[in-house]
């Protein structure tokens, strides 16, 4: 889009980046509302949610009630019954997930298992659960990676990406935005859904529901995949340097690709962006 843009003569492209950090509603909400016993609230929440998001009923209410409700509330519990004891148990759910064909080398896969505590969030936030989904956004390294790309698509494109959301006194202001007025009319992004309305009136804003692309980035990396991982003769590099073993990545990777764990596929489109951004340090 941005290509297109500059063949039209457009110099400035207005992206919604941050509109889902600082304009909705995180889901850790629920927990703060279960521990306050505000029923009512927690419903109208479970409301918005389905009034926002294309997700089954069923498993908005389950995430909301367990994994973003009752399960942060009970570590929150252990961490002040057995603070270490939960802590080290945290750690060790977090290096199991560590894939296997990652940091063959003992060394480099300790120092990886030694940064988890370090990025565990905080387990009994002081203000809230709600606010310290809020804090998070601010140091994300996903939200950096995201600035990153869009800072260098705009240098090959030759058109500047500006990010309205992300400017510093509206940040400051929506922050300190109750979540009611954030939901406004009981939806996601109530905020700023009757100004899109108004200026693009045929595209039903008002009533439209968070469209995710997750199946079709899975759908993406299932056709295109094989062939580009065959292109670029796998991770050579990234294992020369004893980031990854090349064999068991392969064997990963060749199941991945066959429609074994839809949810990992993330990871062949990760190893090929840093093989390639590797390659190129190298030059």
């Amino acid at each position: 889009m941005a290509q297109r843009g500059a063949e039209r003569g457009c110099s400035i492209v207005l992206t919604g980046s941050g509109g889902d950090e600082w304009l909705t509603v995180g889901p850790y909400f629920a927990a703060d509302l279960m521990k306050g016993l505000d029923v009512g609230a927690f419903v109208e929440h479970i409301r918005t949610l389905q009034r926002s998001y294309n997700v089954p009923a069923a498993l908005q209410l389950r995430a909301a009630l367990w994994t973003f409700g009752a399960k942060p509330l009970i570590g929150s519990m252990l961490t002040g019954v057995a603070p270490r004891w939960w802590n080290r148990l945290r750690v060790r759910r977090l290096a199991a997930n560590t894939p296997s064909w990652l940091a063959p080398d003992r060394s480099l896969r300790k120092a990886i298992d030694e940064r988890i505590e370090a990025s565990l969030a905080v387990a009994n936030p002081p203000h809230g659960f709600y606010w310290r989904e809020q804090m998070g956004a601010l140091g994300n390294t996903m939200i950096s990676m995201d600035h990153e790309e869009h800072y260098e698509l705009g240098q090959r494109t030759g058109v500047h990406l500006r990010h309205p959301y992300w400017d510093v006194d509206l940040v400051e202001l929506l922050m300190l935005t109750p979540p009611a007025l954030r939901n406004a009319q009981g939806k996601a992004k109530g905020l700023v859904r009757q100004a899109m309305a108004t200026r693009f009136p045929a595209l039903g804003f008002e009533r439209q529901k968070k469209v995710g692309a997750t199946s079709f980035f899975q759908s993406l990396v299932m056709s295109e995949g094989p062939e580009l991982w065959q292109a670029a003769g796998g991770a050579r590099t990234l294992g020369e340097m004893g980031i990854v073993d090349p064999k068991a990545l392969n064997a990963a990777v060749e199941k991945l690709l066959a429609g074994a764990e839809p949810r990992r596929l993330y990871q062949v489109w990760e190893v090929l962006r840093l093989e390639r951004w590797v390659r190129a340090q190298r030059q």
